[in-house]
């Protein structure tokens, strides 16, 4: 169920709730469309033990099957708190007809890559975390997706994430890889993918390398270098 105090943001009126404001002018700064806070039901609480954050829930097939919360305080010593149960993807559709699919960390990231690749039939979800479990890779194979693009956050952990969502991916699946800036003069920055902008997102969903043995070999070896 949803967290104690939930309610469904809504744009502000200037007679509404303040923290509605607030959490409305949030996920709109970091570009989330009027459009996508609806569809996706986001809202926000005050109380409990999910107060002051960002709800955004995680449906499949309209069951509701836990959700994320931001905090939007920027005081908690957890920025985001996920609910407890079952690994699901953030943002899967329920209803798909196409074959190729983008896999991020967080929500926003899956929001960001969903607006950016709308006109590349790439479908978007979030791992929420940057590994993936077994249970999310066998629904997203019995979803039938063939082409899968890993764009995990452009630090350590991300790049360790991609390695091993990589190797996971059975072989007769394509994999391809948005590469961080700096690995062979890839990418337009390090942002994560919910900061950029949609053309950004696009192209770098367009640069994407086909991943193989050989590159995640100098994806590993970049990263080490990167640490020292």
């Amino acid at each position: 169920m949803l967290p104690e105090g939930y309610e469904l943001l809504h744009q502000p009126n200037g007679h509404g709730h303040q923290w509605n404001t607030q959490a409305w002018r949030y996920v709109r700064k970091r570009g989330v469309t009027e459009k996508q806070i609806t569809n996706k039901k986001i809202g926000f609480t005050t109380i409990g033990d999910y107060h002051h954050r960002i709800i955004a829930p995680i449906y499949r097939h309209t069951k509701l099957l836990g959700f994320v919360g931001r905090d939007i305080t920027d005081q908690m010593e957890l920025k985001y708190l996920n609910s407890v149960g079952n690994k699901a993807i953030y943002n899967l559709e329920s209803n798909t007809h196409h074959k190729s699919i983008c896999l991020s960390e967080g929500f926003f990231d899956a929001l960001a890559i969903e607006r950016g690749s709308l006109k590349l039939g790439i479908d978007s979800g979030a791992l929420l975390g940057h590994t993936i479990k077994d249970e999310q890779l066998e629904l997203l194979l019995s979803m039938g997706y063939k082409y899968f693009y890993i764009w995990m956050d452009p630090d350590e952990a991300g790049v360790k994430g991609t390695i091993k969502i990589a190797k996971k991916i059975p072989s007769d699946k394509r994999v391809y890889v948005v590469l961080p800036r700096g690995f062979s003069n890839e990418g337009a920055n390090d942002s994560d993918p919910g900061e950029l902008e949609s053309n950004v997102v696009t192209r770098r969903l367009e640069n994407a390398k086909r991943c193989t043995p050989e590159l995640l070999d100098r994806l590993r070896a970049w990263m080490i270098f990167e640490e020292e």
